[in-house]
């Protein structure tokens, strides 16, 4: 891969090298699957890429597929390339792991406030995720605190 990681908001492009990826067959069906979704992403691009001199006589060419990585969350994304046949065989590559990029909070508003009262707080930041839960835990009285929030 290109990259190993991606934010959870999708959209980034990604490329995956390799060799017997059937791109020399016109009736072969090019797919990428990503962490088990389905249905399998079409690639946007695909080609041969030129073996840099140097590499012995008969060495199979590379071969370069990319694909936008969809929105998601999570680590240990397995990313496949499937090949189906003319006869309707998908032969599957090894896969490769990929992983969404952790949460980051930029700003927490208000900085500060009252501790007998409730407050709601606005979290500012990137790669929440795109669903489930998410946890937040801070300190209150002393002691700490875990609230489940479902955005």
């Amino acid at each position: 891969l290109s990259s190993f990681t991606a934010p959870t908001n999708g959209g980034t492009r990604i490329t995956i090298f390799g060799v017997n990826f059937g791109l020399s067959d016109p009736t072969a069906t090019v797919r990428v699957s990503f962490g088990g979704l389905t249905p399998l992403l079409v690639p946007l691009e695909t080609e041969v890429v030129p073996l840099p001199p140097g590499f012995p006589a008969g060495t199979p060419a590379f071969h370069a597929i990319t694909f936008r990585v969809p929105e998601g969350q999570g680590r240990n994304k397995e990313v496949v390339v499937v090949v189906t046949d003319q006869t309707g065989v998908a032969w599957p590559s090894n896969a490769v792991i990929f992983n969404y990029l952790d949460p980051v909070i930029d700003t927490v508003i208000p900085e500060a406030g009252a501790t007998s009262s409730s407050r709601y707080l606005i979290i500012e930041g990137s790669n929440f995720g795109t669903h489930g839960t998410v946890l937040v835990t801070y300190e209150s009285g002393g002691e700490e605190v875990t609230d489940i929030l479902v955005p």
